[in-house]
């Protein structure tokens, strides 16, 4: 049994197309048509969570809606809607989503985003989409690992990784509340 009706894809679907073209990026239509074409809205979130038609995009919504929730102003709510709707684009890609490879999903990500889609992150939302998986991040050479480093002292990494965590399970769910807290007091 699916969890989702197909008016329930398709309401999902309209909340994230409006979330997208409220950040007014240039590219945006052409994002939406990839989406719309790589069945992302469809796809199964993981094969350990939010696993079921529709799983990828609940997923991402959950993350963009925490990491909007707890962000303390800090962090432009356009970069939060990018980085965390896309930071898993790549899994449109894979019937189950761990057969990523040796690269790992957040490079795939942006290198779909940048290569292909020609679609423009900011530094900051690149580093958050392509080390948003944290401490299991193949850091294989010095560039990477200076730019996960700088990462680590961003907010919006910060919060699209906690969001991402908390949104798959690895945090427990009274955690939630000390996100907020927890960022607060993040020295940037």
């Amino acid at each position: 049994m699916e969890k989702f009706t197909q008016e329930q894809l398709l309401e999902q679907r309209e909340e994230i197309i409006k979330l997208l073209r409220s950040t007014n990026r240039k590219g945006i239509e052409t994002l939406i048509k990839f989406l719309d074409v790589s069945k992302y809205f469809f796809c199964w979130g993981s094969q350990n969570h939010h696993k079921y038609t529709g799983g990828l995009a609940e997923h991402s919504l959950q993350v963009c809606k925490i990491a909007l929730e707890e962000n303390d102003g800090t962090c432009d709510e356009n970069s939060i809607i990018i980085a965390a709707l896309l930071h898993d684009i790549c899994k449109v890609y894979y019937e189950f989503p761990e057969e990523r490879g040796y690269f790992g999903h957040g490079t795939k990500s942006v290198q779909i985003l940048g290569d292909y889609l020609n679609f423009y992150l900011t530094e900051e939302e690149w580093r958050a989409i392509r080390f948003h998986m944290g401490s299991k991040t193949n850091l294989r050479d010095k560039e990477l690992s200076k730019q996960y480093s700088i990462a680590q002292k961003e907010q919006l990494w910060y919060l699209i990784h906690t969001s991402d965590c908390l949104s798959c399970g690895n945090y427990s769910k009274s955690m939630r509340g000390l996100v907020k807290g927890i960022i607060s007091t993040f020295n940037l």
